[in-house]
């Protein structure tokens, strides 16, 4: 598993555990819907790093937990 595979299943988790939509996540987080289902599917080879801190800042967690480390 690829790490931008494991940032996409860990995201997918802890939005499922918050019970958000990736529509509710997108409304909350700024980001669009597209990027939000792209990062889940890991279909970017990079994420940038005030993407990732958005998510981070959203969900009220923390890299090493997105990333799964």
């Amino acid at each position: 598993m690829t790490d931008y595979e494991l940032i996409g299943n860990n995201l997918k988790r802890l939005l499922e555990e918050k019970g958000w939509s990736v529509k509710i996540f997108s409304e909350k987080s700024g980001l669009s819907e597209r990027t939000i289902q792209n990062i889940i599917k890991a279909k970017y080879k990079k994420i940038r790093l005030p993407t990732l801190y958005i998510i981070c800042t959203t969900l009220q967690t923390t890299m090493k937990k997105l990333a799964g480390f």
